[in-house]
Protein backbone atom coordinates (compact mmCIF):
# COMPACT_ATOMS: atom_id res chain seq x y z
CA UNK A 1 0.00 0.00 0.00
CA UNK A 2 2.03 2.89 -1.36
CA UNK A 3 -0.19 5.47 0.34
CA UNK A 4 0.60 4.09 3.80
CA UNK A 5 4.33 4.20 3.17
CA UNK A 6 4.04 7.72 1.75
CA UNK A 7 2.14 9.01 4.79
CA UNK A 8 4.52 7.31 7.23
CA UNK A 9 7.60 8.70 5.49
CA UNK A 10 6.08 12.18 5.19
CA UNK A 11 5.95 12.25 9.00
CA UNK A 12 9.54 10.95 9.26
CA UNK A 13 8.37 7.79 11.01
CA UNK A 14 10.18 4.48 10.88
CA UNK A 15 8.28 1.20 10.82
CA UNK A 16 9.09 0.82 14.50
CA UNK A 17 7.81 4.33 15.28
CA UNK A 18 4.49 3.65 13.58
CA UNK A 19 4.25 0.25 15.23
CA UNK A 20 4.65 1.84 18.67
CA UNK A 21 2.09 4.55 17.91
CA UNK A 22 -0.50 2.24 16.41
CA UNK A 23 -0.07 -1.01 18.29
CA UNK A 24 0.27 -2.81 14.95
CA UNK A 25 3.31 -5.09 14.57
CA UNK A 26 6.10 -3.54 12.48
CA UNK A 27 6.33 -6.65 10.31
CA UNK A 28 2.60 -6.43 9.60
CA UNK A 29 2.97 -2.78 8.59
CA UNK A 30 5.87 -3.68 6.31
CA UNK A 31 3.88 -6.49 4.66
CA UNK A 32 0.92 -4.15 4.13
CA UNK A 33 3.13 -1.44 2.60
CA UNK A 34 4.68 -3.96 0.23
CA UNK A 35 1.26 -5.24 -0.79
CA UNK A 36 1.99 -8.73 0.54
CA UNK A 37 -0.75 -8.58 3.12
CA UNK A 38 -4.29 -7.24 3.05
CA UNK A 39 -4.97 -5.11 6.16
CA UNK A 40 -8.07 -5.78 8.23
CA UNK A 41 -10.42 -2.79 8.65
CA UNK A 42 -9.46 -2.65 12.35
CA UNK A 43 -5.78 -2.46 11.36
CA UNK A 44 -6.51 0.37 8.93
CA UNK A 45 -8.31 2.26 11.69
CA UNK A 46 -5.34 1.90 14.07
CA UNK A 47 -2.87 3.04 11.44
CA UNK A 48 -5.03 5.98 10.39
CA UNK A 49 -5.39 7.10 14.00
CA UNK A 50 -1.64 6.84 14.57
CA UNK A 51 -0.97 8.93 11.47
CA UNK A 52 -3.74 11.39 12.34
CA UNK A 53 -5.53 10.83 9.03
CA UNK A 54 -8.83 9.31 7.93
CA UNK A 55 -8.97 5.64 6.96
CA UNK A 56 -9.97 6.76 3.49
CA UNK A 57 -6.69 8.69 3.21
CA UNK A 58 -4.77 5.41 3.33
CA UNK A 59 -6.50 4.14 0.20
CA UNK A 60 -7.55 7.40 -1.46
CA UNK A 61 -6.81 7.67 -5.16
CA UNK A 62 -8.56 9.43 -8.08
CA UNK A 63 -12.17 8.27 -8.21
CA UNK A 64 -13.20 6.01 -11.08
CA UNK A 65 -16.85 4.96 -11.34
CA UNK A 66 -17.35 1.25 -10.80
CA UNK A 67 -19.44 1.09 -13.97
CA UNK A 68 -16.40 2.17 -16.01
CA UNK A 69 -14.37 -0.78 -14.76
CA UNK A 70 -14.90 -4.39 -15.84
CA UNK A 71 -17.45 -6.11 -13.61
CA UNK A 72 -17.03 -9.22 -11.47
CA UNK A 73 -13.91 -11.23 -12.32
CA UNK A 74 -12.94 -8.65 -14.93
CA UNK A 75 -12.08 -6.23 -12.13
CA UNK A 76 -8.89 -8.21 -11.62
CA UNK A 77 -7.42 -6.39 -14.60
CA UNK A 78 -8.46 -2.93 -13.43
CA UNK A 79 -5.92 -0.24 -12.63
CA UNK A 80 -4.85 -0.74 -8.98
CA UNK A 81 -4.77 3.05 -8.51
CA UNK A 82 -8.50 3.29 -9.32
CA UNK A 83 -11.04 4.11 -6.64
CA UNK A 84 -14.43 2.42 -6.42
CA UNK A 85 -17.20 4.96 -6.82
CA UNK A 86 -19.26 3.08 -4.23
CA UNK A 87 -16.51 3.48 -1.62
CA UNK A 88 -16.20 7.18 -2.41
CA UNK A 89 -19.95 7.63 -2.07
CA UNK A 90 -20.06 6.05 1.40
CA UNK A 91 -17.09 8.15 2.51
CA UNK A 92 -18.65 11.37 1.23
CA UNK A 93 -21.98 10.73 2.96
CA UNK A 94 -20.26 9.73 6.20
CA UNK A 95 -18.14 12.88 6.04
CA UNK A 96 -21.16 15.10 5.42
CA UNK A 97 -23.10 13.58 8.31
CA UNK A 98 -20.10 13.77 10.63
CA UNK A 99 -19.82 17.48 9.82
CA UNK A 100 -23.52 18.00 10.57
CA UNK A 101 -23.14 16.25 13.92
CA UNK A 102 -20.01 18.21 14.80
CA UNK A 103 -21.74 21.52 14.06
CA UNK A 104 -24.99 20.54 15.78
CA UNK A 105 -27.06 20.94 12.60
CA UNK A 106 -29.75 18.47 13.62
CA UNK A 107 -32.81 17.75 15.71
CA UNK A 108 -34.62 14.50 16.53
CA UNK A 109 -36.58 14.51 13.28
CA UNK A 110 -33.49 15.18 11.17
CA UNK A 111 -31.53 12.42 12.88
CA UNK A 112 -34.37 9.97 12.33
CA UNK A 113 -34.48 10.80 8.64
CA UNK A 114 -30.71 10.51 8.32
CA UNK A 115 -30.73 7.09 9.97
CA UNK A 116 -33.60 5.91 7.76
CA UNK A 117 -31.76 7.12 4.67
CA UNK A 118 -28.64 5.35 5.91
CA UNK A 119 -30.40 2.00 6.12
CA UNK A 120 -31.90 2.44 2.65
CA UNK A 121 -28.48 3.29 1.21
CA UNK A 122 -26.95 0.34 3.05
CA UNK A 123 -29.55 -2.07 1.64
CA UNK A 124 -28.94 -0.81 -1.92
CA UNK A 125 -25.17 -1.07 -1.37
CA UNK A 126 -25.42 -4.64 -0.05
CA UNK A 127 -27.56 -5.75 -3.00
CA UNK A 128 -25.11 -4.19 -5.45
CA UNK A 129 -22.11 -6.04 -4.03
CA UNK A 130 -23.75 -9.26 -2.84
CA UNK A 131 -22.58 -11.32 -5.81
CA UNK A 132 -19.34 -9.53 -6.70
CA UNK A 133 -17.79 -8.77 -3.30
CA UNK A 134 -15.71 -11.96 -3.23
CA UNK A 135 -14.40 -11.33 -6.77
CA UNK A 136 -13.06 -7.84 -6.04
CA UNK A 137 -9.26 -7.46 -6.18
CA UNK A 138 -7.69 -6.91 -2.75
CA UNK A 139 -7.16 -3.16 -3.24
CA UNK A 140 -10.79 -2.61 -4.22
CA UNK A 141 -12.10 -4.76 -1.40
CA UNK A 142 -9.92 -2.93 1.14
CA UNK A 143 -11.35 0.39 -0.10
CA UNK A 144 -14.88 -0.92 0.14
CA UNK A 145 -14.49 -2.38 3.63
CA UNK A 146 -12.80 0.75 4.98
CA UNK A 147 -15.65 2.89 3.60
CA UNK A 148 -18.23 0.51 5.09
CA UNK A 149 -16.54 0.77 8.49
CA UNK A 150 -16.63 4.57 8.26
CA UNK A 151 -20.30 4.53 7.26
CA UNK A 152 -21.17 2.15 10.11
CA UNK A 153 -19.30 4.40 12.56
CA UNK A 154 -21.36 7.44 11.55
CA UNK A 155 -24.52 5.37 11.69
CA UNK A 156 -23.76 4.53 15.31
CA UNK A 157 -23.01 8.20 16.03
CA UNK A 158 -26.38 9.20 14.55
CA UNK A 159 -28.10 6.71 16.84
CA UNK A 160 -26.14 8.00 19.85
CA UNK A 161 -27.04 11.64 19.07
CA UNK A 162 -30.70 10.69 18.70
CA UNK A 163 -30.61 8.83 22.02
CA UNK A 164 -29.03 11.81 23.74
CA UNK A 165 -31.81 14.13 22.54
CA UNK A 166 -34.50 11.69 23.62
CA UNK A 167 -32.89 11.16 27.02
CA UNK A 168 -32.48 14.89 27.55
CA UNK A 169 -36.21 15.22 26.92
CA UNK A 170 -36.84 12.70 29.70
CA UNK A 171 -34.28 14.33 31.98
CA UNK A 172 -32.12 11.21 32.21
CA UNK A 173 -28.89 10.18 30.44
CA UNK A 174 -27.67 6.59 30.23
CA UNK A 175 -24.29 5.90 31.84
CA UNK A 176 -21.31 5.58 29.49
CA UNK A 177 -20.83 1.89 30.34
CA UNK A 178 -24.46 1.24 29.41
CA UNK A 179 -24.27 3.23 26.20
CA UNK A 180 -21.08 1.72 24.75
CA UNK A 181 -22.42 -1.81 24.07
CA UNK A 182 -25.64 -0.42 22.62
CA UNK A 183 -23.68 1.90 20.33
CA UNK A 184 -21.52 -1.02 19.17
CA UNK A 185 -24.66 -3.08 18.51
CA UNK A 186 -25.99 -0.29 16.29
CA UNK A 187 -22.67 -0.16 14.46
CA UNK A 188 -22.85 -3.91 13.83
CA UNK A 189 -26.42 -3.46 12.62
CA UNK A 190 -25.22 -1.02 9.98
CA UNK A 191 -22.40 -3.36 8.95
CA UNK A 192 -24.87 -6.22 8.50
CA UNK A 193 -26.99 -4.00 6.31
CA UNK A 194 -23.95 -3.02 4.24
CA UNK A 195 -22.35 -6.43 3.92
CA UNK A 196 -25.05 -8.94 4.63
CA UNK A 197 -25.01 -11.04 7.80
CA UNK A 198 -22.45 -13.56 6.59
CA UNK A 199 -19.84 -11.01 5.52
CA UNK A 200 -20.35 -8.93 8.66
CA UNK A 201 -19.76 -11.93 10.90
CA UNK A 202 -16.49 -12.77 9.16
CA UNK A 203 -15.16 -9.22 8.87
Amino acid sequence: MDRLAELRESQALTLRDLAERSGVDANTINQVELGHRKPRPSTLRKLAKALNVEVSDLVREPAVPLDEAPREAGLAGADPSAKLAAASMLEEIAGLWAEQLARGFYDRRTLGRMRAAGFVLAAIHEARFREVRETLPPHFRAQLEAAEEQFADIGAQLWEAQQALEEDGRGHRAAADELAPRREAKREEFLKQLRGSKQARHA
